[in-house]
């Protein structure tokens, strides 16, 4: 989670969940093989309506990792469905907040 500390009062600004974490892991013939999966979903908090919104919507990575008896590594990665980006006014405006708030405690005296 990342905050703003807005001078004293403390606002929440970007917040990320992760769920549903799975790991395999096996080893046949001279092959390893390891594999992770988990759901993800970024939301930022709207201080206008008091609730936290989507940024990027729940999508679930698989990684996969094989490693082949003679040394040859792959990693690959797959997303179960297009990265839903959810751009708004609110979500801008917050943004900028948060930057000003940080510019202005990194120089206070500007």
């Amino acid at each position: 989670m990342i905050i703003n500390d807005n001078c004293g009062n403390f606002m929440p600004v970007l917040g990320t969940s992760i769920s549903e974490m799975c790991y395999n892991y096996g080893l046949s013939q001279g092959v390893k093989k390891g594999k992770t999966s988990f759901s993800c979903s970024v939301s930022y908090f709207n201080g206008l309506a008091g609730s936290w919104e989507p940024v990027i919507e729940k999508f679930t990575v698989n990684l996969e990792n094989i490693t082949q008896s003679d040394g040859q590594k792959n990693f690959l990665v797959l997303l179960n469905k297009e990265l839903n980006f959810n751009l708004t006014e609110s979500l801008l405006k917050t943004i900028k907040d948060a930057y000003d708030c940080f510019v202005l405690a990194k120089n206070p005296n500007d």
